[in-house]
């Protein structure tokens, strides 16, 4: 078995344990979460395999903070790890905010940190990222645009990764 299949494996195995735990903590108002790392989308997709940064699932866990709510208003930071694009481990940390637009909807921006061989030649760096969340109940879904910007990041992608909360 590969390291990304034990790694999958085990992540599933978590999210397994974690649900109900999860389920429970819906409407308790949880400040943690452990994040689910995940998918990106590849808009220039020859180019994203001409460089070896194709690779769309890209399992990682993480933590996320609630670090301050006031009516529509949300921020949170974050702090992870994860296989890109690029088949390289990454460690990524953030603070975000979002603005809730209806319901559990909310979008806003984060400053991103970024530490992997793939990306910047492999030097860490520090991203403004537009930020979309869906916010479930016992989940939030998040979406976060990288733009492409100058050889930071040659390739416009999604990333996409759920936070389960706990209790």
């Amino acid at each position: 078995m590969t390291k990304i299949q034990v790694f999958a494996a085990s992540s599933i195995l978590f999210l397994s344990a974690l649900f109900p735990v999860a389920a429970s903590a819906a409407d308790s108002g949880s400040l943690w979460s452990a994040n689910i790392y995940g998918l990106a989308y590849h808009f220039e997709r020859a180019e994203a395999k001409r460089i070896g940064a194709s690779n769309e699932v890209n399992p990682g866990l993480g933590i996320r903070r609630e670090l301050y709510t006031q009516g529509a208003h949300h921020i949170y930071g974050e702090a992870g790890v994860y296989y890109d694009s690029g088949r390289r481990w990454a460690k990524t940390a953030d603070i975000t905010w979002q603005y809730e637009l209806i319901g559990g909807l909310r979008g806003g921006l984060g400053a991103f940190f970024f530490y992997t061989p793939t990306y910047n030649r492999g030097k860490a760096f520090v991203a403004p990222l537009p930020v979309m969340s869906y916010d479930f109940g016992p989940a939030v879904l998040t979406v976060a645009y990288a733009p492409k910007y100058q050889d930071k990041n040659v390739i416009n992608t999604l990333g996409a990764y759920v936070s389960w909360k706990f209790p």
